[in-house]
């Protein structure tokens, strides 16, 4: 579906109540799928961090562009929660992800950065420059997974 989110952004335009009606449907959706993978994805968390902890290896958990991918900002604050502070697992924040879902109104960039700071390990620096009137082509990266999410199909974590 490349190009979907980007030509219904410019023919209904952010914030409004048609965008509201298009992109809640899908995240409570998200949500209604936490159940599915949470406890295969903590399980895998807590091998990984086993064995980084044996090797002296911090991980970080990056934040994704994509809205319907795993972890958004209350998946990783529970991922944490998890986790105590002599964990090896933290946060990598990638700029240009942020700002693309802050672009979209689904989470902001700010309430990462300001939620997980304490858990933050490093940054990823790339640009994500979206014109309004109209968004640029990283914008087409928001309709990967669409179909398949609609459809039923929520990737789980390798």
């Amino acid at each position: 579906v490349p190009g979907q989110m980007r030509r219904w952004v410019i023919e209904h335009g952010l914030g409004t109540e048609a965008y509201f009606a298009h992109i809640n449907p899908l995240l409570e959706k998200r949500r209604e799928k936490k159940e599915d993978f949470c406890p295969e994805l903590i399980d895998s968390l807590q091998r990984l961090d086993k064995y980084a902890s044996a090797k002296g290896i911090k991980l970080g958990i990056e934040n994704r562009s994509v809205f319907l991918q795993i972890p958004n900002l209350d998946e990783l604050k529970f991922i944490f929660s998890q986790f105590g502070p002599q964990s090896n697992l933290g946060y990598w924040h990638d700029i240009g992800h942020a700002q693309l879902q802050d672009y979209l109104i689904i989470q902001s960039h700010e309430s990462l950065l300001q939620e997980l700071k304490d858990r933050l390990l490093g940054i990823h620096i790339h640009d994500a420059a979206i014109n309004p009137i109209n968004p640029v082509q990283e914008i087409d990266i928001m309709a990967l997974g669409h179909e398949e999410y609609v459809n039923g199909n929520v990737a789980r974590p390798i």
